[in-house]
Order: structure tokens, then sequence, then C-alpha cells
């Protein structure tokens, strides 16, 4: 029997293999502000997304706390659209440029147009769930979701 035969060997390489596996699937999770090149999908800026004109949020949902530190550059359909699973690939958002295709580009037009028609973002997910069901929405979106409704 070879030294690359052994059981024994085959098992402690094994092991190291693991071990090296692990430490960069957590190396990774540490960095991931800090993607490798070429490792990370990258979204353009919203303001290139097709539709993308809504003016910053105003009026009932002036107050309502945003994602970001600069409240003149809150996007509320930007969110929504981040909320929102991408019809053609469940693992992109509708803000993704991965997101492509004639349904996530309708759906991109829904959501301004229901924007436009009711600035509350609540109002707003109400009627995209009405149309298209919870299945339109992230998993992390639906379990937002679905705390509010138990509040």
């Amino acid at each position: 029997m070879s030294f690359w035969t052994k059981p024994a060997t085959t098992t402690t390489l094994l092991v190291i293999i693991a071990a090296l596996l692990l430490a960069l699937v957590v190396q990774n999770s540490m960095h991931r502000s800090h993607p490798a090149p070429g490792m990370a999908f990258s979204s353009p800026p919203m303001e290139n997304m097709p539709g993308h004109n809504h003016p910053p949020m105003t009026g009932a949902n002036a107050g309502a706390p945003s994602m970001t530190t600069d409240n003149e550059n809150f996007d509320p359909s930007a969110m929504i659209l981040a909320a929102l699973a991408c019809p053609t690939n469940p693992s992109f958002t509708l803000a993704d440029a991965g997101c492509e295709g004639s349904t996530a580009n309708e759906r991109r037009q829904v959501v301004q147009s229901e924007y436009a028609k009711n600035p509350s973002i609540r109002g707003v997910f109400d009627s995209l769930v009405k149309k298209y069901g919870e299945g339109a929405l992230t998993a992390q979106a639906l379990e937002i979701r679905r705390q509010r409704r138990t509040n």
C-alpha cells in the first residue's frame, strides 16, 4: 500500500482540506464589505435603472426612518425594488442589474406606477402582494411583513 492510499493519510488530508475551507468561509464572512475581485455581484446605482425618476420621499412618510444617513437621497422606490424577488432569477432582487427580462422590467414599472399613485410604502407593498402574491417578496421582506402583521 503506497503512502497516498493509506486510510489514515486520506483522512488527514480531508481534515486539512475541511479546515482550510472553513477558514476561507470565516474569512470571507468577516470581510463581506471587501470581497475578492470578481467574486461579488455589484449593482449599478439606482439612478441608472430603467424608469428611475422618483423624487425623494415627502409627505406622510417624510419622518419615517430611512436605511441611509442622508434622508435627502433616500429613495423609497429603490427600497421597494430591493425587497422584491427577481421573477426570472430568485437569487437577485428587482434592484439588481442581473435581474433582466420583460417580466422584471414590467414589475419595475409597476413599482414606479404604484408609488406615484400611493406614496405610502406599506400601501405599495400591499398592492404588489395583492397583484403578485407574497412569493414576489424576498425572504427578508416576507419575514418583516409577517412580523408587522402580528404587531
